[in-house]
């Protein structure tokens, strides 16, 4: 016989009770990245700009918890903010951020974001044939081809 969680079971002999845990995984359970639909992607920030990132997350039942952490060492947790977005501010070096996600039973789904920063830096190749140089912005090309 099989009982669900939550089931009143009354023994009226003197027997032995044996139960196999079947973990409970509730589906639906998902998380995602809002701008791309998947669990991880890249943005870039304007250098010393700001970023919201927000994840998508749901479950058939129960609620929901964030624990937002940016994977550095010791990792910088935002455990203030049990919230779908983090905005961060002043950004001005590349870092990856991860959101968990909980449900009630602890199960969990990651989002992983990898910030990278417009300095507004450019170089490209200038010449011809097997002579090249690099080109800085607004510079001329040196030394001359």
């Amino acid at each position: 016989m099989e009982y669900q969680a939550g089931d009143t079971l009354v023994l009226t002999e003197n027997l032995r009770l044996y139960a196999i845990w079947r973990d409970f995984q509730p589906l639906g359970l998902y998380a995602y990245w809002e701008d791309n639909g998947k669990t991880s992607g890249n943005t870039t920030v304007p250098m010393n700009g700001s970023v919201t990132l927000t994840v998508v997350a749901g479950v058939d039942q129960g609620g929901l918890r964030y624990e937002w952490r940016r994977l550095d060492y010791p990792y910088t947790s935002y455990s203030d903010n049990d919230s779908k977005t983090l905005t961060l501010e002043n950004v001005n070096e590349r870092m990856t951020i991860w959101c968990d996600v909980y449900d009630d039973y602890g199960n969990n789904k990651s989002v992983q974001f990898e910030l990278s920063l417009d300095t507004g830096l450019w170089a490209r190749a200038a010449g011809s044939g097997t002579n090249y140089a690099l080109q800085r912005a607004g510079s001329s090309v040196h030394p001359p081809l």
